[in-house]
């Protein structure tokens, strides 16, 4: 089955959305980050193959925003519900 480069990419979020969904209501939320980890390195590998000149300031970018949600963490404050 063959497809564009973007349905394939939806099929991918569809999957991973389904696995980490399912990881979470079966309460591994820990399993569930570590999901959407691979995810997110899958993803930058295939990006990295396919526009090798772009792939740098790629990772720089994701780099940088991964790093303001590691900034963010000891700050974090859940929802409580009432």
């Amino acid at each position: 089955m063959s497809g564009s480069l973007r349905d394939k990419a939806a099929r991918r979020t569809s999957q991973y959305q389904a696995e980490i969904a399912a990881a979470q209501q079966a309460g591994d939320f820990r399993g569930a980050l570590h999901l959407a980890e691979r995810w997110l390195l899958g993803e930058a590998a295939k990006y990295a193959r396919q526009r090798p000149a772009d792939a740098n300031q790629m990772y720089a970018d994701v780099t940088k925003q991964l790093t303001k949600l590691g900034e963010a963490i000891p700050f974090y404050k859940p929802a409580r519900k009432e």
